[in-house]
Protein backbone atom coordinates (compact mmCIF):
# COMPACT_ATOMS: atom_id res chain seq x y z
CA UNK A 1 0.00 0.00 0.00
CA UNK A 2 1.63 3.53 -1.14
CA UNK A 3 -0.55 5.70 1.26
CA UNK A 4 3.20 7.67 2.21
CA UNK A 5 4.11 8.48 -1.10
CA UNK A 6 2.83 12.22 -1.42
CA UNK A 7 0.84 14.37 0.92
CA UNK A 8 -0.14 17.90 1.85
CA UNK A 9 3.50 19.33 3.56
CA UNK A 10 3.51 20.67 6.92
CA UNK A 11 4.56 24.40 5.31
CA UNK A 12 1.39 26.27 4.30
CA UNK A 13 0.78 26.87 0.17
CA UNK A 14 3.31 24.23 -0.23
CA UNK A 15 1.88 20.81 -2.13
CA UNK A 16 3.94 17.99 -2.96
CA UNK A 17 1.97 17.97 -6.50
CA UNK A 18 -0.20 15.06 -6.97
CA UNK A 19 -1.11 13.56 -10.27
CA UNK A 20 -4.23 14.81 -11.39
CA UNK A 21 -7.01 12.91 -10.55
CA UNK A 22 -5.28 11.04 -7.70
CA UNK A 23 -7.67 9.69 -5.00
CA UNK A 24 -6.98 10.79 -1.54
CA UNK A 25 -7.78 10.76 2.21
CA UNK A 26 -7.79 13.76 4.69
CA UNK A 27 -7.79 13.88 8.22
CA UNK A 28 -10.43 16.69 9.26
CA UNK A 29 -10.95 15.78 13.02
CA UNK A 30 -9.14 14.00 15.84
CA UNK A 31 -10.61 14.71 18.75
CA UNK A 32 -12.23 13.73 21.54
CA UNK A 33 -15.85 13.77 20.68
CA UNK A 34 -15.19 13.38 16.76
CA UNK A 35 -12.96 11.85 14.27
CA UNK A 36 -13.42 12.73 10.61
CA UNK A 37 -12.03 12.02 7.49
CA UNK A 38 -12.96 13.14 3.61
CA UNK A 39 -12.56 10.25 1.00
CA UNK A 40 -12.01 11.59 -2.53
CA UNK A 41 -11.94 9.84 -5.45
CA UNK A 42 -9.77 12.51 -7.52
CA UNK A 43 -7.70 15.63 -6.29
CA UNK A 44 -6.49 18.72 -8.53
CA UNK A 45 -5.04 21.77 -7.97
CA UNK A 46 -5.59 24.88 -10.17
CA UNK A 47 -2.86 27.49 -11.51
CA UNK A 48 -4.24 30.67 -9.93
CA UNK A 49 -5.14 29.71 -6.64
CA UNK A 50 -2.85 27.26 -3.85
CA UNK A 51 -6.42 25.57 -3.09
CA UNK A 52 -6.07 21.66 -3.35
CA UNK A 53 -9.82 20.84 -4.57
CA UNK A 54 -11.26 17.22 -3.86
CA UNK A 55 -13.86 16.21 -5.98
CA UNK A 56 -16.18 12.77 -5.64
CA UNK A 57 -15.77 13.54 -1.71
CA UNK A 58 -17.06 10.81 1.34
CA UNK A 59 -17.49 13.07 4.28
CA UNK A 60 -16.80 9.94 7.14
CA UNK A 61 -17.39 10.77 11.04
CA UNK A 62 -17.47 8.39 14.23
CA UNK A 63 -18.21 8.80 17.51
CA UNK A 64 -18.35 6.46 20.32
CA UNK A 65 -22.04 6.13 19.54
CA UNK A 66 -21.52 5.51 16.21
CA UNK A 67 -21.10 6.49 12.89
CA UNK A 68 -22.47 8.40 9.34
CA UNK A 69 -21.39 9.35 5.83
CA UNK A 70 -22.43 11.43 3.38
CA UNK A 71 -21.66 12.15 -0.27
CA UNK A 72 -20.76 15.99 -0.45
CA UNK A 73 -19.26 16.88 -4.00
CA UNK A 74 -16.15 18.60 -3.90
CA UNK A 75 -14.23 20.56 -1.50
CA UNK A 76 -11.18 23.10 -1.25
CA UNK A 77 -8.17 22.84 1.08
CA UNK A 78 -6.59 26.00 1.88
CA UNK A 79 -4.18 28.30 4.24
CA UNK A 80 -6.05 31.32 5.08
CA UNK A 81 -3.84 33.57 7.76
CA UNK A 82 -2.44 30.87 9.18
CA UNK A 83 -5.56 28.59 9.49
CA UNK A 84 -5.98 25.44 7.47
CA UNK A 85 -9.69 25.45 5.72
CA UNK A 86 -11.77 23.01 4.09
CA UNK A 87 -14.13 24.38 2.24
CA UNK A 88 -17.55 22.73 0.75
CA UNK A 89 -17.74 24.50 -2.75
CA UNK A 90 -21.14 23.88 -3.57
CA UNK A 91 -22.17 26.04 -0.33
CA UNK A 92 -19.41 27.86 1.03
CA UNK A 93 -19.80 25.95 3.93
CA UNK A 94 -16.52 24.90 6.26
CA UNK A 95 -16.15 21.86 7.45
CA UNK A 96 -15.24 20.88 11.24
CA UNK A 97 -12.33 21.57 12.31
CA UNK A 98 -10.10 24.47 11.11
CA UNK A 99 -6.44 24.24 11.64
CA UNK A 100 -3.12 25.94 13.20
CA UNK A 101 -1.11 23.30 10.71
CA UNK A 102 -2.50 22.20 7.47
CA UNK A 103 -5.11 19.39 6.70
CA UNK A 104 -3.09 16.14 5.88
CA UNK A 105 -4.02 14.66 3.36
CA UNK A 106 -2.21 10.93 1.88
CA UNK A 107 -2.95 9.92 -1.85
CA UNK A 108 -3.24 6.78 -2.82
CA UNK A 109 -4.16 4.24 -5.51
CA UNK A 110 -7.58 4.08 -7.03
CA UNK A 111 -7.59 0.47 -6.06
CA UNK A 112 -7.22 1.61 -2.49
CA UNK A 113 -10.14 4.29 -2.63
CA UNK A 114 -12.68 1.55 -4.24
CA UNK A 115 -11.86 -0.94 -1.27
CA UNK A 116 -12.11 2.41 1.00
CA UNK A 117 -15.59 3.08 -0.74
CA UNK A 118 -16.60 -0.50 -0.20
CA UNK A 119 -15.83 -1.04 3.36
CA UNK A 120 -18.62 2.22 4.06
CA UNK A 121 -21.10 1.16 1.66
CA UNK A 122 -20.51 -2.27 3.31
CA UNK A 123 -21.59 -0.55 6.57
CA UNK A 124 -18.00 -1.13 8.86
CA UNK A 125 -17.19 2.23 9.74
CA UNK A 126 -14.93 0.23 12.50
CA UNK A 127 -12.96 -1.01 10.11
CA UNK A 128 -12.87 2.21 8.09
CA UNK A 129 -11.69 4.21 11.13
CA UNK A 130 -9.12 1.63 11.99
CA UNK A 131 -7.56 2.01 8.20
CA UNK A 132 -7.70 5.73 9.01
CA UNK A 133 -5.42 5.20 12.29
CA UNK A 134 -3.13 2.98 10.24
CA UNK A 135 -2.55 5.67 7.04
CA UNK A 136 -2.06 8.57 9.86
CA UNK A 137 -0.32 7.40 12.36
CA UNK A 138 2.76 6.83 10.55
CA UNK A 139 2.80 10.54 9.57
CA UNK A 140 5.19 12.87 11.46
CA UNK A 141 3.65 13.59 14.45
CA UNK A 142 1.34 11.44 14.24
CA UNK A 143 0.89 8.22 16.46
CA UNK A 144 -1.12 5.37 16.34
CA UNK A 145 -1.30 2.96 19.74
CA UNK A 146 -3.40 0.93 21.66
CA UNK A 147 -6.28 1.57 19.24
CA UNK A 148 -5.96 5.65 19.57
CA UNK A 149 -4.47 7.83 17.06
CA UNK A 150 -2.80 10.89 18.64
CA UNK A 151 -2.80 14.22 16.70
CA UNK A 152 -0.02 16.93 17.33
CA UNK A 153 -0.98 19.72 19.51
CA UNK A 154 -2.83 22.26 17.36
CA UNK A 155 -4.22 19.98 14.61
CA UNK A 156 -7.87 20.50 13.50
CA UNK A 157 -8.82 21.84 17.10
CA UNK A 158 -10.40 25.13 16.20
CA UNK A 159 -14.19 25.27 15.47
CA UNK A 160 -15.70 26.90 12.80
CA UNK A 161 -18.93 29.88 13.52
CA UNK A 162 -21.65 28.16 13.62
CA UNK A 163 -23.65 29.85 10.73
CA UNK A 164 -20.93 29.09 8.78
CA UNK A 165 -20.39 25.37 9.85
CA UNK A 166 -20.97 22.46 7.68
CA UNK A 167 -23.20 19.23 9.71
CA UNK A 168 -23.37 15.73 9.52
CA UNK A 169 -25.10 14.05 12.62
CA UNK A 170 -23.84 10.98 13.96
CA UNK A 171 -26.13 8.83 15.57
Amino acid sequence: METLARYYSETAQSLVTPLVGDSSITLVENGPRFFGALLAESCYQNSWTPHLYLEGVIWFRASRHGFAYSRIGTVSLSMDDSVSVIQHVATGKLLPNLSAMPHRTIFFTTYEHHRLERVLDLNRGSFFFSSMQRHFGNLPGFACRDNALTSPAGYAEIPPEEDRAMALKVA
